[in-house]
């Protein structure tokens, strides 16, 4: 040994001796070092000097490293010294995470499944407190220095723990965990069994339609599937029968299994509602068709409840496709228009379209007239199906169109309504020349506005809104009777009236019109009278400066007026003043001389009783009183109100005006007798 060294040592030897002879108060202890209970140990926190005279942890810390440092579990603070591995976690020494304490001062690395290990400690799933071990579970153990489950048991990841292990279908379970190592299995029932959307095959169990699957568009184990969007579906145009198996859709009529194979589901012409429903797998012939009373409509690929007879209750035109030439109409099954319900069925009507009378058959009194099915002549159309004969008046009817006019009636004229009979309604009378109905006037004097109203009366007309007799009729109780002036056949009624030559109701010779219904005799000077007519002595009259005048009725007796006295020579009434003066005998104002006498003068198309009214200036031959009416005969025609000229044949070269004045001139030359 050099001198050097032996010099270290000995100051090294008598540093210990004069230590440990006497405590150094200014020097840190460590654990184990010798200390006075008095003095304890300076700078070693947690620590306290023995009995023995030691440095030595308290209670709950352990000394490491030169330090009490706190045991796993124990209270600490942060600034504490630690156990490797350790942390100081809300006041409490725990091990870091990823590790587990092996003891008070000892942590070590977890171990996941299948990892190495060296204690079971570093395995277990209570490491994170989070694992079940009850039975069927167990907690995984280091086997081998690896992390593993005993034999019997398989791990289950989500729970990081070991379970029982079934070894094929059928086993007992209590948990599903226990069916993992037979895929796609579950604990069904205390036994291992495949759960719904699976099957069973050759032990084993698959995913079926529906179940779920982990590669897009590749094949499933199920007959003519695929996965799909993450679970088994059937392929295009086929539909599930089972789990394990697909089979191909089926068009109406053809042979099927179930009813999912017939359904527009299937296609993309579907349109089921509350209306349309699906085709079904017959369960009588097994091929897709409707439902029993439903019937196929094409375009929507489904089925329509089907009507059975005209007016049955509908929804829309598909329910009546069964029932030829029909339309739902008003909730029902009606026939389309120009179509009628014949026997049951809706044949052609009226105003249908043809090609020959056939086509109208089905409509009794009807032919194919112009390409149109149309009532034939006499017969009138009453409705799409039905020609019926038109009825008169008085004639049998079933139904109001055969009464009915063909043309429009005007105000006050109504139809005939039909009542077994064509016949006007009560208060109602028929007019022939209208074929219609106009109300009756019930009295003469009823209102009226149209002659027709006073049909029922006899010899009546309207004349100023009411019903009253023609002319020459006058009114006897509530009939018109024939008066003076009226046409005849025989006796007439009229007071002292007969029959004339003309066939009209004329007075008896020596009397004068009255009234309608009289006539009067004519009186001499003297005699009782009622009217001034009476006393005329045929209207003649002499006239000086002034005319005579004819008797007059005064006090009820024939007299001559005021200032005229009677001549029994002329038998005429004169003037006082023109007694014994020349007189010249002349008709009364308004009257004209004619062959016997003085006569009321009418002029052309004027109303006349006799030849003897009517006053012309031409040929007095050339006009005659027919019908009343002073009118120009035949080969003669008027000229003015007084003249009927002769009419010229073509051949004739006399000028017109010529003729006309040589005319004229013969009647203007013709003298008036008395």
């Amino acid at each position: 040994m050099t001198p050097k060294y032996l010099l270290i040592l000995l100051v090294a030897l008598g540093f210990r001796a004069v230590t440990s002879a006497e405590p150094i108060t200014n020097t840190s202890a460590v654990p184990g070092d010798k200390c006075f209970k008095s003095m304890g140990c300076p700078s070693l926190e947690n620590s306290f000097c023995s009995d023995n005279e030691k440095c030595t942890c308290k209670d709950e810390y352990v000394a490491w490293n030169e330090y009490c440092v706190p045991m796993i579990g124990t209270e600490c603070n942060y600034n504490d010294f630690k156990l490797d591995n350790t942390i100081c976690n809300d006041g409490t020494c725990q091990c870091d995470y990823g590790f587990v304490a092996l003891s008070k001062v000892k942590c070590v690395r977890v171990s996941k499944h299948g990892e190495k290990c060296e204690h079971d400690i570093q395995c277990s799933c209570k490491s994170d407190g989070t694992c079940v071990t009850e039975d069927p579970y167990t907690d995984v153990l280091c086997v081998g220095k690896k992390c593993s489950c005993i034999e019997g048991y398989h791990y289950v990841p989500e729970k990081s723990t070991c379970v029982k292990s079934a070894q094929k279908l059928g086993d007992n379970c209590t948990v599903t965990d226990s069916c993992l190592p037979i895929k796609n299995t579950k604990c069904i029932d205390d036994q291992c069994s495949c759960p719904d959307k699976h099957f069973v095959e050759e032990g084993q169990c698959f995913g079926g339609i529906g179940a779920m699957c982990p590669n897009i568009g590749e094949n499933c184990k199920a007959n003519n599937s695929r996965c799909g969007f993450i679970e088994c579906q059937c392929k295009d145009q086929f539909v599930e029968l089972s789990v394990k198996q697909c089979i191909p859709v089926k068009k109406r009529g053809e042979n099927c299994l179930i009813n999912k194979q017939c359904s527009c589901e299937n296609n993309r012409r579907c349109y089921l509602d509350e209306i349309y429903k699906d085709l079904i797998c017959s369960n009588t012939n097994n091929i897709c068709s409707c439902s029993e009373g439903f019937h196929y409509i094409p375009e929507q690929d489904s089925c329509v409840r089907s009507t059975k007879a005209i007016d049955d209750p509908c929804t829309i035109n598909d329910n009546c496709m069964l029932l030829s030439n029909t339309q739902c109409n008003q909730d029902k099954c009606q026939c389309i228009d120009n179509y009628f319900n014949y026997k049951g069925q809706c044949r052609q009507g009226l105003h249908s379209g043809c090609a020959n009378n056939s086509y109208c058959s089905a409509v009794k009194n009807s032919q194919c007239i112009d390409n149109e099915c149309q009532c034939i002549d006499k017969f009138i159309p009453i409705s799409t199906g039905i020609c019926a004969v038109i009825a008169s008046h008085g004639e049998s009817c079933q139904f109001q169109e055969q009464c009915q006019n063909n043309e429009t009636l005007e105000v006050p004229y109504t139809e005939l309504v039909c009542d077994g009979t064509c016949s006007c309604s009560n208060g109602f009378h028929y007019v022939d020349d209208k074929r219609a109905c106009v109300e009756s006037s019930t009295a003469v004097g009823g209102n009226c506005s149209v002659n027709d109203h006073c049909g029922r009366l006899t010899n009546t007309h309207c004349w100023d809104n009411k019903c009253s007799c023609l002319e020459y009729y006058y009114q006897q109780q509530n009939q018109c009777v024939p008066g003076i002036g009226a046409r005849c056949s025989g006796n007439c009624q009229g007071l002292n009236s007969i029959c004339g030559s003309n066939g009209r109701c004329i007075c008896a010779p020596g009397h004068i019109f009255s009234a309608e219904d009289r006539c009067v005799p004519i009186n001499e000077l003297g005699e009782n009278c009622e009217m001034d007519d009476q006393c005329s002595c045929l209207h003649q009259r002499c006239d000086l400066k002034q005319p005579n005048r004819d008797l007059v009725c005064s006090g009820g007796t024939c007299s001559c007026p005021a200032n005229y006295r009677f001549s029994p020579k002329s038998k005429f009434c004169i003037h006082s003043a023109t007694d014994g003066a020349k007189k010249v005998c002349r008709c009364g104002t308004g009257q004209h001389y004619h062959a016997t006498g003085c006569f009321q003068t009418r002029t052309l198309d004027e109303r006349c009783d006799s030849i003897s009214e009517c006053f012309v200036t031409s040929k007095y031959d050339s006009v005659a009183c027919i019908g009343n009416k002073c009118v120009c005969v035949e080969g003669f025609e008027k000229v003015n109100g007084t003249f009927c000229g002769m009419l010229i044949l073509a051949c004739s070269r006399a000028p017109l005006l010529t003729i006309l004045l040589f005319q004229v001139a013969r009647a203007v030359s013709s003298p008036q007798q008395c």
